[in-house]
């Protein structure tokens, strides 16, 4: 059974994504020195409307679709059959690929961005992946409070926070970060959020993107030729 880690713990983790300060609890929020968060449901949103670009706001606003208990079950269990997946979203290729990488790295957590409601992360846990912590985030707070019931049959510690991939709201650089068909969203910012994430010296980020998308398909193609 999942158990989801304490507000009180997660403020361990992450912190302000626009200042990098330490975040405090005030309530039924997280503060920064400039900027206060909401707590929704158990979710802090770690995001401002006034720092987001024009195509972050339309992915929430057109992503923001889970909003009752009902439809929270409903998408939490969304393509639960091999064949759905594998026919409409996912590639066991992706798949099959990310796994072994995140266990030779063995760390003890993982950093999921722009993880909807957890779907991809279940398959990747599902595929025999040993990890204490799973913190998942994505730009949509509701979707974020569908990850505990996605992932409830894992004996997994899960922290979830709302959040722009241009502004990742994380401390460290040693814990993996891993993106699954979720920065070809974001049109042309994309680079922008590849710029952030490179230059806060991640440690190790494995991105799965459509190749469709020219400079995921141009790095895809560096890594295979290094790789060779």
């Amino acid at each position: 059974m999942a158990n989801i880690i304490p507000i009180e713990k997660l403020v361990e983790k992450i912190c302000c994504p626009y200042t990098k300060e330490q975040l405090e609890i005030s309530e039924n929020s997280l503060v920064s020195r400039k900027f206060t968060y909401d707590i929704v449901n158990g979710v802090p949103n770690l995001i401002s409307e006034g720092q987001i670009e024009e195509v972050v706001k339309g992915e929430i606003t057109g992503n923001s679709f889970v909003e009752t208990q009902e439809e929270k079950i409903h998408y939490a269990n969304k393509f639960e059959t091999e064949q759905e997946h594998v026919g409409i979203y996912y590639t066991e290729r992706d798949l099959d690929s990310i796994v072994p990488i995140l266990k030779d790295l063995d760390h003890s957590s993982v950093l999921f961005l722009g993880v909807g409601g957890g779907m991809e992360v279940r398959r990747i846990l599902r595929r025999g992946l040993k990890i204490e912590q799973a913190y998942c985030s994505d730009l949509v707070v509701s979707k974020c409070q569908v990850v505990p019931m996605t992932l409830k049959e894992f004996d997994i510690d899960i922290g979830v926070f709302a959040s722009d991939m241009s502004y990742i709201p994380w401390k460290g650089t040693d814990t993996p970060v891993v993106i699954y068909q979720a920065l070809h969203h974001l049109a042309d910012e994309y680079l922008d959020a590849l710029s952030r994430m490179f230059s806060s010296n991640y440690e190790n980020i494995i991105i799965a993107e459509p190749c469709g998308n020219s400079l995921i398909a141009v790095l895809a193609t560096q890594v295979r030729q290094l790789n060779a």
